[in-house]
Protein backbone atom coordinates (compact mmCIF):
# COMPACT_ATOMS: atom_id res chain seq x y z
CA UNK A 1 0.00 0.00 0.00
CA UNK A 2 2.86 2.62 0.78
CA UNK A 3 4.44 1.75 -2.65
CA UNK A 4 0.87 2.83 -4.39
CA UNK A 5 0.81 5.90 -1.71
CA UNK A 6 4.01 6.81 -3.11
CA UNK A 7 3.01 6.80 -6.65
CA UNK A 8 0.28 8.94 -6.23
CA UNK A 9 1.94 11.46 -3.96
CA UNK A 10 5.13 11.35 -6.53
CA UNK A 11 3.60 10.75 -10.11
CA UNK A 12 5.95 10.31 -13.36
CA UNK A 13 5.15 13.25 -14.88
CA UNK A 14 7.57 12.88 -17.62
CA UNK A 15 6.41 9.32 -18.58
CA UNK A 16 2.35 10.44 -19.03
CA UNK A 17 4.06 13.27 -21.89
CA UNK A 18 3.01 12.57 -25.70
CA UNK A 19 5.82 10.53 -27.20
CA UNK A 20 6.15 13.69 -29.52
CA UNK A 21 6.52 15.68 -26.33
CA UNK A 22 9.54 13.65 -24.76
CA UNK A 23 11.58 13.45 -27.88
CA UNK A 24 11.44 16.90 -28.50
CA UNK A 25 12.54 17.70 -24.71
CA UNK A 26 15.60 14.96 -25.20
CA UNK A 27 16.25 16.71 -28.70
CA UNK A 28 17.82 19.48 -26.77
CA UNK A 29 20.26 17.63 -24.74
CA UNK A 30 23.57 17.28 -25.94
CA UNK A 31 24.83 14.04 -27.41
CA UNK A 32 26.16 12.64 -23.69
CA UNK A 33 23.19 13.33 -22.16
CA UNK A 34 21.25 11.66 -24.64
CA UNK A 35 23.93 8.76 -24.48
CA UNK A 36 23.24 8.45 -20.48
CA UNK A 37 19.31 8.89 -21.02
CA UNK A 38 19.45 5.78 -23.78
CA UNK A 39 21.33 3.60 -20.71
CA UNK A 40 18.11 4.51 -18.45
CA UNK A 41 15.08 1.68 -19.99
CA UNK A 42 14.10 0.08 -23.03
CA UNK A 43 11.51 2.74 -23.20
CA UNK A 44 14.08 5.73 -23.43
CA UNK A 45 16.99 4.26 -25.71
CA UNK A 46 13.99 3.73 -27.68
CA UNK A 47 12.88 7.63 -27.35
CA UNK A 48 16.36 8.33 -28.27
CA UNK A 49 16.48 7.00 -31.87
CA UNK A 50 13.03 9.52 -32.67
CA UNK A 51 14.95 13.19 -32.02
CA UNK A 52 14.40 15.73 -34.57
CA UNK A 53 17.43 17.25 -33.33
CA UNK A 54 21.14 15.96 -32.98
CA UNK A 55 23.45 18.07 -31.18
CA UNK A 56 27.39 17.20 -30.88
CA UNK A 57 29.55 19.29 -29.87
CA UNK A 58 33.43 17.93 -28.59
CA UNK A 59 33.74 20.08 -25.37
CA UNK A 60 31.08 18.07 -23.97
CA UNK A 61 33.12 14.97 -24.76
CA UNK A 62 37.00 15.90 -23.63
CA UNK A 63 39.91 15.04 -24.54
CA UNK A 64 40.37 12.09 -22.95
CA UNK A 65 40.87 9.14 -25.64
CA UNK A 66 39.19 6.61 -24.26
CA UNK A 67 35.84 8.61 -23.63
CA UNK A 68 36.20 9.70 -27.32
CA UNK A 69 36.59 6.32 -28.48
CA UNK A 70 33.39 5.10 -26.37
CA UNK A 71 31.91 8.27 -28.37
CA UNK A 72 32.39 7.14 -31.27
CA UNK A 73 30.85 3.55 -30.85
CA UNK A 74 27.74 5.47 -28.94
CA UNK A 75 27.52 7.66 -32.45
CA UNK A 76 28.09 5.11 -34.78
CA UNK A 77 25.37 2.81 -33.80
CA UNK A 78 23.06 5.66 -31.99
CA UNK A 79 22.83 7.34 -35.60
CA UNK A 80 22.81 4.68 -37.39
CA UNK A 81 19.03 3.99 -35.72
CA UNK A 82 18.29 7.49 -35.65
CA UNK A 83 18.46 8.17 -39.39
CA UNK A 84 16.49 4.72 -40.02
CA UNK A 85 13.86 5.81 -37.76
CA UNK A 86 13.30 9.22 -40.11
CA UNK A 87 12.38 10.94 -37.34
CA UNK A 88 15.46 14.05 -37.35
CA UNK A 89 15.04 17.26 -38.86
CA UNK A 90 18.17 19.12 -37.50
CA UNK A 91 22.02 18.36 -37.22
CA UNK A 92 23.95 20.61 -34.98
CA UNK A 93 28.19 19.66 -35.16
CA UNK A 94 30.47 21.15 -33.33
CA UNK A 95 33.95 19.66 -33.30
CA UNK A 96 37.84 19.86 -32.70
CA UNK A 97 39.34 16.96 -34.60
CA UNK A 98 42.20 15.63 -32.72
CA UNK A 99 42.21 11.82 -34.69
CA UNK A 100 42.57 11.27 -38.44
CA UNK A 101 39.38 8.42 -37.91
CA UNK A 102 37.60 10.64 -36.73
CA UNK A 103 37.70 12.46 -40.15
CA UNK A 104 35.96 9.63 -41.70
CA UNK A 105 33.46 9.11 -39.52
CA UNK A 106 31.71 12.67 -39.11
CA UNK A 107 32.74 12.88 -43.44
CA UNK A 108 30.11 9.16 -43.07
CA UNK A 109 28.03 10.86 -40.98
CA UNK A 110 27.38 13.83 -42.55
CA UNK A 111 27.00 12.69 -46.35
CA UNK A 112 24.78 10.10 -44.83
CA UNK A 113 22.22 12.76 -43.07
CA UNK A 114 22.26 15.20 -46.33
CA UNK A 115 21.31 12.03 -48.31
CA UNK A 116 18.40 10.99 -45.60
CA UNK A 117 14.44 11.56 -46.76
CA UNK A 118 14.34 13.69 -43.67
CA UNK A 119 17.08 15.99 -42.39
CA UNK A 120 16.43 19.73 -43.32
CA UNK A 121 19.36 21.47 -41.39
CA UNK A 122 22.52 20.99 -40.77
CA UNK A 123 25.21 23.20 -39.56
CA UNK A 124 28.79 21.78 -39.26
CA UNK A 125 31.81 23.80 -37.60
CA UNK A 126 35.30 21.72 -37.75
CA UNK A 127 38.20 22.73 -36.29
CA UNK A 128 41.07 20.57 -36.64
CA UNK A 129 44.66 20.23 -34.45
CA UNK A 130 45.65 17.24 -36.17
CA UNK A 131 49.40 18.47 -38.48
CA UNK A 132 50.22 15.83 -41.07
CA UNK A 133 52.85 16.51 -43.62
CA UNK A 134 52.58 20.25 -42.80
CA UNK A 135 49.17 20.70 -43.12
CA UNK A 136 46.31 20.51 -41.38
CA UNK A 137 43.58 17.82 -42.24
CA UNK A 138 40.60 18.47 -42.99
CA UNK A 139 36.77 17.04 -42.87
CA UNK A 140 36.17 16.35 -46.87
CA UNK A 141 32.43 16.56 -47.78
CA UNK A 142 30.70 15.41 -50.80
CA UNK A 143 27.35 15.87 -51.05
CA UNK A 144 25.59 13.10 -52.21
CA UNK A 145 23.71 13.02 -55.74
CA UNK A 146 20.65 13.44 -54.05
CA UNK A 147 19.77 15.13 -51.05
CA UNK A 148 15.59 15.52 -50.65
CA UNK A 149 15.09 17.28 -47.80
CA UNK A 150 17.68 19.48 -47.07
CA UNK A 151 16.45 23.24 -47.30
CA UNK A 152 19.84 24.78 -44.88
CA UNK A 153 22.92 24.08 -45.07
CA UNK A 154 25.75 25.40 -43.01
CA UNK A 155 29.89 24.89 -43.01
CA UNK A 156 32.30 26.59 -41.18
CA UNK A 157 36.14 25.87 -40.42
CA UNK A 158 38.32 22.83 -41.89
CA UNK A 159 35.79 21.03 -44.50
CA UNK A 160 36.76 20.69 -47.92
CA UNK A 161 33.06 21.01 -49.70
CA UNK A 162 33.45 19.44 -52.98
CA UNK A 163 30.32 19.71 -54.83
CA UNK A 164 29.56 18.42 -58.52
CA UNK A 165 27.29 19.61 -61.30
CA UNK A 166 25.25 16.60 -61.16
CA UNK A 167 23.70 17.05 -57.87
CA UNK A 168 20.60 17.60 -57.08
CA UNK A 169 19.72 19.73 -54.18
CA UNK A 170 16.44 21.00 -55.33
CA UNK A 171 14.88 22.30 -52.02
CA UNK A 172 18.09 24.06 -50.14
CA UNK A 173 17.31 27.62 -49.47
CA UNK A 174 20.25 28.25 -47.44
CA UNK A 175 23.65 28.05 -47.92
CA UNK A 176 26.12 29.50 -45.91
CA UNK A 177 30.18 29.01 -45.93
CA UNK A 178 32.71 30.08 -43.86
CA UNK A 179 36.72 29.71 -44.32
CA UNK A 180 35.94 26.06 -45.75
CA UNK A 181 37.87 25.17 -48.81
CA UNK A 182 36.10 24.40 -52.97
CA UNK A 183 37.33 23.37 -56.46
CA UNK A 184 36.89 27.23 -57.46
CA UNK A 185 35.31 25.68 -61.21
CA UNK A 186 33.23 23.08 -59.97
CA UNK A 187 31.45 25.18 -57.21
CA UNK A 188 31.09 28.05 -59.57
CA UNK A 189 29.11 25.23 -62.05
CA UNK A 190 27.77 23.74 -58.97
CA UNK A 191 25.82 26.69 -57.76
CA UNK A 192 23.18 27.59 -60.69
CA UNK A 193 22.61 24.27 -61.88
CA UNK A 194 21.87 22.47 -58.96
CA UNK A 195 20.64 25.19 -56.20
CA UNK A 196 17.46 25.96 -58.42
CA UNK A 197 15.62 27.07 -55.53
CA UNK A 198 18.09 29.26 -53.23
CA UNK A 199 17.28 32.39 -51.69
CA UNK A 200 20.13 33.11 -49.55
CA UNK A 201 23.56 32.29 -50.16
CA UNK A 202 26.54 33.84 -48.22
CA UNK A 203 30.23 32.98 -48.52
CA UNK A 204 32.91 34.08 -46.34
CA UNK A 205 37.00 33.42 -46.13
CA UNK A 206 36.52 30.60 -48.84
CA UNK A 207 39.97 28.89 -49.32
CA UNK A 208 40.91 28.28 -52.74
CA UNK A 209 39.51 30.66 -54.54
CA UNK A 210 41.04 33.84 -55.64
CA UNK A 211 38.62 35.06 -58.61
CA UNK A 212 35.12 34.81 -56.96
CA UNK A 213 32.18 34.55 -59.87
CA UNK A 214 29.11 34.24 -58.60
CA UNK A 215 26.60 32.76 -60.96
CA UNK A 216 23.21 33.02 -58.89
CA UNK A 217 20.31 31.18 -59.54
CA UNK A 218 16.61 33.01 -60.59
CA UNK A 219 15.63 31.68 -57.14
CA UNK A 220 18.65 34.01 -54.89
CA UNK A 221 17.03 36.80 -53.23
CA UNK A 222 19.89 37.54 -50.95
CA UNK A 223 23.48 37.57 -51.29
CA UNK A 224 26.49 38.24 -48.48
CA UNK A 225 30.59 37.63 -50.02
CA UNK A 226 33.21 38.73 -47.25
CA UNK A 227 36.90 37.90 -47.46
CA UNK A 228 39.44 38.46 -49.55
CA UNK A 229 39.55 38.14 -53.09
CA UNK A 230 41.51 39.37 -56.83
CA UNK A 231 38.05 39.62 -58.24
CA UNK A 232 34.33 39.65 -57.08
CA UNK A 233 32.13 39.21 -60.24
CA UNK A 234 28.12 38.80 -59.56
CA UNK A 235 25.34 37.92 -61.75
CA UNK A 236 22.40 38.08 -60.47
CA UNK A 237 19.03 39.04 -62.04
CA UNK A 238 16.62 38.52 -59.27
CA UNK A 239 19.10 39.36 -56.61
CA UNK A 240 17.35 42.04 -54.34
CA UNK A 241 19.58 42.41 -51.30
CA UNK A 242 23.58 42.45 -51.65
CA UNK A 243 26.77 42.60 -49.04
CA UNK A 244 29.71 42.94 -49.90
CA UNK A 245 33.00 43.10 -47.31
CA UNK A 246 36.78 43.32 -48.57
CA UNK A 247 39.29 43.63 -46.09
CA UNK A 248 41.50 44.02 -48.72
CA UNK A 249 42.30 45.63 -51.90
CA UNK A 250 40.32 44.25 -54.70
CA UNK A 251 41.60 44.37 -58.01
CA UNK A 252 38.13 44.59 -60.38
CA UNK A 253 34.39 44.05 -58.81
CA UNK A 254 31.57 43.40 -60.84
CA UNK A 255 27.74 43.28 -60.47
CA UNK A 256 25.23 43.15 -62.70
CA UNK A 257 21.87 43.22 -60.28
CA UNK A 258 19.59 45.11 -62.28
CA UNK A 259 16.84 45.02 -60.09
CA UNK A 260 18.63 44.85 -56.67
CA UNK A 261 17.03 46.64 -53.89
CA UNK A 262 19.50 46.93 -50.93
CA UNK A 263 23.47 47.46 -51.48
CA UNK A 264 25.69 47.48 -49.26
CA UNK A 265 30.01 47.50 -49.56
CA UNK A 266 32.14 47.80 -46.77
CA UNK A 267 36.10 47.08 -46.67
CA UNK A 268 38.79 48.30 -48.68
CA UNK A 269 37.89 50.07 -51.75
CA UNK A 270 38.53 48.18 -55.36
CA UNK A 271 40.66 49.34 -57.95
CA UNK A 272 37.82 49.07 -61.03
CA UNK A 273 34.69 48.99 -60.52
CA UNK A 274 31.69 47.77 -63.03
CA UNK A 275 28.56 48.43 -61.33
CA UNK A 276 25.78 49.63 -63.97
CA UNK A 277 22.91 51.26 -62.61
CA UNK A 278 20.50 50.26 -60.15
CA UNK A 279 17.24 51.75 -60.99
CA UNK A 280 14.81 49.78 -58.15
CA UNK A 281 17.57 50.57 -55.62
CA UNK A 282 15.82 51.71 -52.30
CA UNK A 283 19.09 51.72 -49.65
CA UNK A 284 22.35 52.26 -49.93
CA UNK A 285 25.27 51.68 -47.44
CA UNK A 286 28.70 52.78 -48.86
CA UNK A 287 31.16 52.23 -45.52
CA UNK A 288 34.28 52.07 -47.44
CA UNK A 289 37.45 52.84 -45.13
CA UNK A 290 41.14 53.75 -45.92
CA UNK A 291 44.00 55.39 -44.76
CA UNK A 292 44.86 58.82 -46.66
CA UNK A 293 47.53 60.74 -45.68
CA UNK A 294 48.22 62.80 -48.33
CA UNK A 295 46.62 65.52 -51.00
CA UNK A 296 47.65 63.07 -54.10
CA UNK A 297 45.91 60.02 -52.52
CA UNK A 298 42.81 62.23 -51.64
CA UNK A 299 42.48 63.65 -55.47
CA UNK A 300 43.45 59.84 -56.73
CA UNK A 301 40.54 58.41 -54.92
CA UNK A 302 38.12 61.19 -56.06
CA UNK A 303 37.34 59.38 -59.52
CA UNK A 304 36.45 55.82 -57.23
CA UNK A 305 34.15 57.91 -55.20
CA UNK A 306 32.02 60.11 -57.83
CA UNK A 307 31.69 56.66 -59.85
CA UNK A 308 30.42 54.83 -56.48
CA UNK A 309 27.89 57.89 -55.64
CA UNK A 310 26.68 57.75 -59.13
CA UNK A 311 26.06 54.40 -59.52
CA UNK A 312 23.73 54.45 -56.23
CA UNK A 313 22.88 57.81 -57.15
CA UNK A 314 18.71 56.87 -57.90
CA UNK A 315 18.67 55.47 -54.39
CA UNK A 316 15.54 56.38 -51.66
CA UNK A 317 18.16 56.65 -48.88
CA UNK A 318 22.21 56.74 -48.96
CA UNK A 319 24.60 56.20 -45.96
CA UNK A 320 28.20 56.90 -46.16
CA UNK A 321 30.97 56.75 -44.07
CA UNK A 322 33.22 59.33 -42.55
CA UNK A 323 35.84 58.22 -45.29
CA UNK A 324 33.98 59.04 -48.22
CA UNK A 325 33.01 61.83 -46.83
CA UNK A 326 36.32 62.80 -45.75
CA UNK A 327 37.46 62.62 -49.67
CA UNK A 328 34.58 64.56 -50.59
CA UNK A 329 34.56 67.73 -48.74
CA UNK A 330 38.45 67.78 -49.17
CA UNK A 331 38.11 67.83 -52.39
CA UNK A 332 35.25 70.51 -52.37
CA UNK A 333 37.47 72.52 -50.26
CA UNK A 334 40.46 72.55 -52.15
CA UNK A 335 38.79 73.12 -55.83
CA UNK A 336 36.41 76.13 -54.06
CA UNK A 337 39.53 77.51 -52.52
CA UNK A 338 41.85 77.57 -55.69
CA UNK A 339 38.52 78.83 -57.47
CA UNK A 340 38.51 81.83 -55.06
Amino acid sequence: MSQFRDEEENPNRFSDLPQEVTCEILGYLDIQDIARASTLSKEFNKLCTLLPRLCIDSEQIGDDPNKREDFFEFLNCHTEKVLEEKSLRCVNLRWKLSATRENYVFGRFIRKAAASDNVKEMDVDIISNIIFICRCINIRIYIPHCCPSLEKLKLKGDIEFNPISTNSILNLQELVLNGVGVVSDLFVKWLPESCKNLKLLSVRDIVGVKNLTIACPISLRFLAILGAYDSVNVEAESLSGLIIYLPVGTKTMRIFAPNLNILELEGCIAENYYLGNFKFLEIARLYYQWHLNTEEELIRFRPKIDELIQSVSQTKTLYVGENILQVRIYIFLVFNFYRG
